[in-house]
């Protein structure tokens, strides 16, 4: 058994690398032709060096009677650090070596039934987690989309971190290229229509028993514009912009005037 601090006091068992490492010392040393238990003595007090890092100990199957050793599992790092360490005429090898692993995407085919059966529920973890990220992701989104609360523009533009008018957010949507007017009302450019931004609301009959239909934005198209609003600002004119810029800018607090015991007469 090793009894070094640096090196980790649970023991692998199974067969499989620890997260992070991807060669064991076993495979360096058949590598290099050295013998494990020298080679041991030497890692041992090169992993006391603090730049070194922890080591993992692990079981490692070594022939085609399943015969195991126990040994040290490293990471890139220590690997080629190791290497150096036992035989640096050797070192391109190790590295080589190294290389190979990473390509194969530092996965190992299973040995044994056990290996296997460790491995497949590692990936049903990994893919469970995706899975219920993926849900709570499609979740969010179906609650905005399905929200049945829609707003005007008035709304919108009240409800901005730098609130304007609702004639000025149309202007500005507009000449960004996001509506239209049509028929007197405000359309979406195709492009960006079947997105479920906006809705149109049927007004109620003016006098004469006319009915208009009136853009409303959805709550996905209310964080829509929210989120593009700098873009927006970009596409705009130099008039429309300094239009925008003094509203924000009259809309500013007041510097309060100095306390008559602050004033210095």
């Amino acid at each position: 058994m090793f009894n070094v601090a640096k090196i980790a006091g649970k023991l692998n068992s199974n067969g499989v690398l620890p997260d992070g490492c991807i060669i064991t010392l076993k495979e360096i040393t058949d590598l290099l032709g050295v013998q494990h238990s020298k080679a041991l003595e030497k890692v041992i007090k090169l992993s006391k060096e603090p730049s070194f890092g922890t080591v993992s100990k692990m079981d490692f199957v070594y022939n085609n009677k399943g015969q195991t050793i126990q040994t040290l599992a490293f990471t890139k790092k220590q690997a080629i650090a190791v290497a150096a360490r036992l035989d640096n005429t050797m070192l391109m090898q190790v590295i080589d070596k190294v290389e190979e692993l990473e390509k194969q995407n530092k996965v190992r085919v299973p040995q044994t039934l056990s290996e296997a059966l460790l491995l497949a529920s590692k990936q049903a973890e990994v893919i469970e987690k995706q899975n219920l990220a993926l849900e709570s992701k499609s979740q969010t989104i179906r609650n905005v989309v399905h929200s049945e609360n829609t707003y005007t523009a008035s709304q919108v533009a009240k409800d901005m971190e730098n609130p304007i008018s609702a004639r000025l957010l149309n202007k500005m949507l507009s000449e960004a290229g996001v509506i239209f007017k049509q028929n007197g009302s405000w359309q979406l450019y195709e492009k960006y229509a079947g997105h479920n931004l906006t809705s149109l609301k049927e007004t109620k009959p003016d006098e004469q028993g006319k009915t208009f239909h009136s853009l409303r934005w959805t709550a996905l198209g209310k964080n829509w514009i929210y989120k593009n609003w700098t873009k927006v600002k970009q596409r705009v004119s130099m008039e429309t912009l300094s239009e925008w810029e003094l509203k924000i800018t009259n809309d500013l607090p007041e510097i309060p005037m100095p306390r008559k015991k602050d004033r210095n007469f």
